[in-house]
């Protein structure tokens, strides 16, 4: 069997009017000629509507990107902050350890009272001026109140102090549950799987656009053959219509982009608005100069088959 190792398609798309056909089947062409004409007008809109899905799709995929960035960077400020606060809070815990120990040992009796409110209310009124939101300052005031301090009658000085230690360890306490709290979400909200879900669907809407608009181009600026060959297929008329004898599609194959990837319903479902564009076969043009012979071989000849014969 002898056939041609170059078969160049040119591709139409339907319902896109034929002005002139150069060319019938049988005839020989040079690498640059006139094949066809043809008014576009028709195909516009497949082009403009792609292009839009594509404008989308990495508009999604930019935004995402941009919080993931910022979600990332935010992390890291959290972790810095959060191991800030547990240095202070050990520090703070061995300050009134020692000061609990030193009141110990100067008072032969010593009681544990709670802290007066109005120390507690001023400690809160200071953190609502510094900025704390209202669920970081409930939670220091539910603390305090949960804090029973030593006391004597004769060092009020160390009683004074120690309150006051108390005190900044329960606002520390406080400060690094709200940290841990935003580090939990700001965790949770990071989701690397869907980012490269909208990678992949944005890379898709572009290579369909390319696709569709890679045809529409073609035919704007008329089919010119691009090797010598032979003209073998003619499925187009001057002034009608074109429509494809044998339909294909030129979107793209999702399944060579998506692989095996989890989040195939999700890429399926974002993909869902993909222009798809009815195309086929105008013209063929079958290189002669450089042809295949396929030969068939029986079972008991294939091992005498040797390179070069």
């Amino acid at each position: 069997n002898v056939e041609s190792g170059v078969s160049e398609k040119f591709t139409a798309i339907e319902g896109v009017v034929v002005e002139e056909v150069f060319a019938s089947v049988g005839d020989n062409l040079k690498k640059g000629d006139l094949l066809a004409t043809f008014n576009v007008s028709g195909a516009t809109k497949y082009v403009n509507d792609a292009k839009k899905n594509y404008d989308k799709a990495l508009k999604d995929y930019n935004d995402a990107k941009k919080t993931s960035d910022s979600n990332a960077i935010r992390k890291a400020e959290l972790v810095t902050e959060i191991k800030d606060v547990q240095n202070k809070i050990k520090v703070k815990e061995k300050e009134i350890q020692n000061l609990e120990n030193e009141i110990q040992n100067t008072e032969s009796t010593t009681e544990y009272v709670a802290i007066p409110q109005e120390q507690i209310d001023a400690i809160a009124m200071q953190m609502a001026q510094n900025g704390a939101s209202e669920e970081e300052i409930n939670a220091f005031v539910e603390s305090a109140k949960n804090t029973q301090i030593p006391s004597t009658s004769t060092d009020n000085s160390k009683q004074e102090m120690l309150m006051q230690k108390n005190l900044e360890l329960a606002q520390l306490n406080s400060e690094l549950s709200s940290l841990q709290a935003e580090n939990a979400v700001a965790v949770s909200s990071d989701n690397e799987s869907v980012l490269e879900t909208l990678k992949t669907v944005a890379d898709a809407q572009k290579a369909n656009y390319e696709n569709i608009k890679k045809i529409y181009d073609e035919m704007k600026n008329g089919w010119y053959a691009e090797n010598e060959g032979i003209v073998t297929v003619v499925n187009i008329k001057a002034g009608e219509k074109f429509v494809p004898v044998a339909e294909q599609s030129a979107t793209i194959d999702l399944s060579t982009l998506l692989g095996d990837s989890a989040n195939n319903d999700l890429i399926t479902s974002l993909m869902g608005n993909t222009v798809s564009v009815p195309t086929g076969t105008g013209i063929t043009l079958e290189s002669y100069e450089d042809m295949i012979v396929s030969v068939t071989v029986g079972k008991s000849d294939l091992l005498k088959i040797k390179v070069g014969m």
